[in-house]
C-alpha cells in the first residue's frame, strides 16, 4: 500500500492484450492486419507493474486490444488494487454479462470505461461492425445495473467524434443519462493512417457543429452526466493530454513508450497522415519490462531527454502566461504571448519528432 511517499509515476496505461475481436475502420488493425502482433502481456512484465503500483497514482488497462478478452482480467485488476493504486479498465463493449460485470465490480475497480463511435447503430456499425453498437449499449446497461444504487464504480463512455457523431452529441448525452453513465468523454481520432480516417477526423467547428455542442451542454444541465469536451479548434499546447512528462504506456509485448499512440503492436513501418501529408512512422520504444526494470528504463538518458523537451515547453509556457489579467489589456497581452509561444514551439522548443505530427499536440 502507498505510505504517503511521492509518486514516481502519475499514470500508467497498460495493454494487457493486443488481441481484439473487432476490426474497426478507425483502427490500424483494420488496414495493417498482416503486420499486427496479437499477444498478451507476460507475467514477468505484470509483476513489474505490481512492484511499481504503490508508487503510481493510477493504472488503466487498455491499449490497442480488447482487455476483456483476457479471462484473468479481473484477477489482474485485483492484484493491482491490492497494491494501493487506482485501477480502471477499458472495453469496446462486446464482452459483458452479469457474471463478468459482478466480477469486475468486486475486483476493486475504480472506474469502468466503454468506447462507442456514435449515438446510434447507423453511426457506429459502419465503422465497428454490424451489431457492435447494440452490444455496447447492452454492456453498459448490464454493468450499470450490476452496480446497484451506489453507482460505483463510475462509468465513463469514450465517444469518438466524427462529422456525423458530433452533430448527435446531445443524443449521446441523453442516451448515457438513461443508461446510468457518469461521464461522457468525446475523443478525437489521433492516429490517422488513411484518407478515409482523415475524413472521419475532420471535425471543423462550423456553425452546425457549434450549435450541436451548445445543445449538448444544455442536455448536460438536466442529464446528470458530466461532459468533458475537447477543443474543436487547433491550439498548439506545451504538453498534450497524455502528458509524457509523468505518464507512460506499456504495450502487450512489455515495451515501454511515452504514449499509446507511439507504440501500436505492428511490425515494420506504418503511415501517419498529418497536415494533408503522409509520414512514414515506426514504434517509439524506450525499453522492455521483460528485460529491464521500469525505473531503469525511465531513467535512461534518451527517455529523460524526451521528457525534458516537454518540460522545457511547459516551463516557458508558464513563465510567459504568468500575470496575464482577465481584462482588455490582458487580452492584448494574451494574443501577443500566444503568437510568441507558437513561434517558440515550432522552432527552439519543438516537441520530440514523433509528437509533432500528433493532433493532441494541437490541443485536439
Amino acid at each position: 500500500m502507498n505510505t504517503g511517499a511521492p509518486y514516481r509515476y502519475n499514470h500508467i496505461q497498460v495493454e494487457i492484450t493486443s488481441r481484439c475481436n473487432l476490426r474497426c475502420r478507425t483502427c490500424l488493425y483494420f488496414y495493417f492486419e498482416p503486420q499486427w502482433v496479437p499477444e498478451d502481456l507476460s507475467e514477468t512484465a505484470f509483476r513489474q507493474l505490481c512492484g511499481v503500483a504503490p508508487a503510481c497514482r493510477s493504472i488503466h488497462l487498455q491499449g490497442w486490444g480488447e482487455s476483456l478478452l483476457r479471462n484473468d482480467c479481473t484477477a489482474l485488476i485485483r492484484r493491482l488494487a491490492k497494491e494501493g493504486t487506482r485501477v480502471s479498465v477499458g472495453t469496446n463493449g462486446t464482452i459483458m454479462n452479469p457474471d463478468v460485470a459482478g466480477a469486475l465490480i468486486r475486483s476493486g475497480l475504480d472506474s469502468m470505461t466503454f468506447s462507442i463511435a456514435g449515438a446510434s447503430a447507423d453511426q457506429q456499425d459502419p465503422l465497428r461492425g454490424r451489431g457492435s453498437f447494440d452490444r455496447a449499449m447492452q454492456a453498459v446497461r448490464i454493468f450499470s445495473e450490476a452496480r446497484g444504487d451506489g453507482r460505483k464504480p463510475p462509468i465513463v463512455v469514450n465517444y469518438l467524434l466524427t462529422p456525423d457523431s458530433l452533430k448527435s452529441l446531445h443524443r449521446a448525452i441523453i442516451l448515457c443519462s438513461r443508461l446510468g453513465v457518469d461521464i461522457l468523454h468525446p475523443t478525437r481520432m489521433v492516429h490517422i493512417a488513411t484518407r478515409f480516417q482523415e475524413i472521419l477526423a475532420d471535425c471543423q467547428p462550423t456553425f452546425v457543429d457549434r450549435w450541436a455542442v451548445f445543445r449538448a451542454r444544455l442536455a448536460v444541465l438536466w442529464s446528470g452526466v458530466t461532459l468533458t469536451m475537447p477543443s474543436l479548434k487547433k491550439n498548439l499546447v506545451p504538453v498534450c493530454e497524455k502528458n509524457p512528462i509523468e505518464n507512460l504506456f506499456v504495450g502487450a509485448d512489455g515495451s515501454v513508450s511515452p504514449c499509446v499512440y507511439l507504440n501500436p503492436p505492428l511490425n515494420g513501418s506504418y503511415p501517419r497522415i498529418f497536415g494533408g501529408q503522409q509520414w512514414p512512422s515506426s514504434r517509439l520504444v524506450m525499453g522492455n519490462l521483460n528485460r529491464n526494470r521500469l525505473d531503469d528504463i525511465w531513467n535512461r538518458q534518451r527517455y529523460k531527454q524526451f521528457r525534458k523537451a516537454f518540460g522545457d515547453r511547459l516551463q516557458i509556457y508558464q513563465q510567459l502566461m504568468k500575470g496575464i489579467t482577465p481584462d482588455f489589456e490582458g487580452m492584448e497581452r494574451l494574443q501577443k504571448t500566444s503568437d510568441r509561444l507558437a513561434s517558440l514551439f515550432t522552432t527552439r522548443h519543438q516537441a520530440p519528432g514523433p509528437c509533432r505530427i500528433c493532433p493532441h499536440l494541437q490541443g485536439l
